[in-house]
């Protein structure tokens, strides 16, 4: 993770309230934004990295209750919490009262530390479900007033169904790095067609699942945009290796469906799902 600290002139942390805060977890890491739905601008950027991975978020809870920023009060709050124990359900399918039997029936097995957490999926009829540690989650919860805590396949769902890139072709591969997964997220027409995580320790794994899934959903090379995005840089062996299958992938540019006034930062599109969570209203 980048250490980055970029913020708009005008930002003032005394008008928090009428801002809105998203904030990315991940294991070596957190990294947070500041939105202001007046002018549907984001006013600053900050990615905090750490040593090693905290799989217990305890530094990321230290981070949490003593930054400036992060202690704030804010119109309104999304947290993305990665995590691969995760499945999609059908609203139609939908039974709170089965959670547990449908996370084990997909295969999904969290520990004895962990809930299920749910999220609607806007403008489309699927339900998410996936595990994260009951300790993190009441954490946030008691941290933030309004406060919404959100999978990390939701953003990426979110930005494929709203179609709101005017120059995006009609049908969109997303692949997401993070830590040693990706997940590889399909839409045709708007809707979604496959939302799933790969471990891809060996990149001849990763490119196969990237290819399978190509192949299974026919997409023609001339009408969809194959996009990368997250832990990923252009000089890194799994981006250049799919670059050798798949001549027209490219990295991720920030939504253009925003504004950004906090001048230039490398590597956008780590960020990209960040910035979409203010999609999952």
């Amino acid at each position: 993770m980048q250490n980055i600290s970029v913020a708009n002139s005008s930002f003032d942390i005394n008008y928090s309230e009428s801002y809105n805060l998203s904030i990315q977890l991940n294991l070596d890491g957190l990294c947070f934004s500041v939105y202001s739905p007046s002018t549907n601008t984001f006013m600053l950027l900050e990615s905090i990295p750490l040593s090693g991975q905290d799989i217990h978020y305890a530094r990321h809870e230290e981070i949490m209750l003593s930054h400036n920023i992060l202690k704030a009060k804010f119109q309104k709050v999304f947290v993305m919490f990665n995590s691969a124990q995760f499945t999609l359900i059908p609203s139609s399918l939908y039974d709170a009262d089965m959670a547990d039997k449908m996370m084990r029936f997909s295969g999904n097995k969290g520990s004895q530390d962990d809930m299920i957490a749910v999220n609607n999926v806007y403008m489309d009829d699927i339900i998410c479900q996936y595990y994260i540690p009951e300790f993190l989650y009441y954490f946030i919860k008691s941290q933030y007033d309004n406060v919404k805590i959100l999978h990390h396949s939701i953003p990426l769902v979110e930005s494929i169904v709203l179609k709101r890139d005017r120059n995006v072709r009609p049908d969109r591969m997303i692949l997401y790095f993070h830590s040693s997964e990706v997940t590889i997220v399909i839409g045709k027409n708007n809707k979604i067609v496959m939302c799933n995580i790969f471990s891809c320790n060996e990149i001849n794994d990763m490119l196969y699942f990237v290819l399978f899934a190509a192949e299974q959903h026919k997409l023609d090379p001339k009408s969809t945009s194959f996009e990368v995005c997250g832990d990923v840089t252009a000089d890194d062996l799994r981006f250049m290796t799919l670059k050798k299958y798949i001549s027209t992938i490219r990295l991720s540019d920030r939504p253009q469906y925003f504004n950004y006034d906090f001048g230039s930062v490398p590597n956008q599109h780590q960020f990209y799902n960040l910035y979409n969570l203010i999609l999952c209203e």
